[in-house]
């Protein structure tokens, strides 16, 4: 019996021993596997070393952004709706129309009273319009410069009257005088052209010189004559008139119907955004011929006048 216990107590021994292992040997296998490092490469901060002691390598530089080709920029730039700037459609437009009207503050025909002869009176009274209106043109031709072309239409007119004694003369207790009076009532259209080259200024100031052509249209001219025979008798003083009258005589009165002028002009011109070009301005013509002359009456040579155009 002495010999069966120490082998029962050795054996008691082992499986205590067997059960300690497996206890221990779980507990360990599952430290090491949620066991973790301390950083990483990729978590280390600048300047810190990683695992297995070396500088960890400095960042990589952020890619440039690509540049947008020509192509891109065009197609960009073709496709944005927005309208275009002023200065590119001014400089797009190249041909205008439109309208204008012109103010003359002088008379365009002079009148008045002259006595060439001791037997001769002659009188004048203006009657022209001082407002035109008409049509406009202009086209650009390069840079700074551009034409203008403009039709306008002009009333004028005036009335003459003449009154000329024929002579005296005496007979058998009788003295006769003979006196020619003639009255003319004008009235005409004329149609002024003229062809201007206008240069551009940087602050919308233009000036511009060019020539000029008139024509006299649709001239109207009613004249009223009368002859007119006084008989005095000597011995009483008694005077018998008998009067020839000649009516409604329509003869052109003009001396030219074509004249041509010289024009020199300044002006200012405006654009808005809805495309009209509007253009005060202010013009001296110089016309080289008279249009009407006759008696007293004498057409105007020189001419002023206030101009506004508005053309799109």
């Amino acid at each position: 019996m002495s010999s069966i216990r120490p082998r029962v107590y050795r054996s008691r021994i082992v499986r205590a021993h067997f059960a300690a292992l497996l206890l221990i040997a779980p507990g360990a296998l599952c430290g090491q596997s949620t066991a973790t490092p301390e950083t990483t490469p990729a978590q280390n901060p600048a300047g810190q070393t990683d695992s297995t002691g070396q500088p960890p390598a400095p960042p990589a530089p952020a890619a440039a952004p690509a540049k947008k080709s020509s192509s891109s920029r065009q197609t960009s730039s073709s496709s944005s709706p927005s309208a275009p700037s002023n200065s590119q459609s001014e400089s797009s437009r190249r041909f205008w129309f439109g309208g204008i009207a012109a103010y003359t503050p002088f008379k365009q025909i002079n009148g008045g009273t002259s006595a060439p002869a001791p037997s001769t009176t002659l009188a004048g009274n203006a009657g022209s319009h001082p407002l035109a209106e008409g049509v406009t043109f202009h086209a650009g031709l390069f840079k700074k410069f551009s034409l203008d072309l403009d039709l306008i239409h002009r009333r004028a007119g005036y009335n003459f009257s003449d009154a000329i004694v024929g002579g005296t003369t005496a007979g058998a207790g009788t003295t006769t005088t003979i006196t020619n009076i003639t009255y003319e009532i004008t009235n005409t259209t004329l149609w002024d052209v003229p062809l201007l080259i206008e240069y551009k200024t940087r602050h919308r100031w233009y000036y511009e010189g060019g020539g000029a052509l008139r024509h006299v249209s649709d001239l109207r001219s009613w004249r009223f004559q009368r002859a007119s025979s006084a008989v005095t008798t000597t011995s009483s003083g008694a005077v018998t008139t008998t009067n020839t009258d000649t009516c409604c005589n329509e003869t052109p009165a003009a001396a030219h119907q074509n004249i041509e002028g010289v024009v020199i002009g300044s002006g200012v011109h405006f654009r808005d955004a809805f495309g009209l070009k509007v253009t005060p301005e202010i013009r001296y013509t110089r016309w080289l011929e008279n249009t009407f002359a006759e008696g007293p009456v004498r057409s105007n040579r020189n001419q002023i006048e206030i101009l506004f155009g508005i053309a799109f």
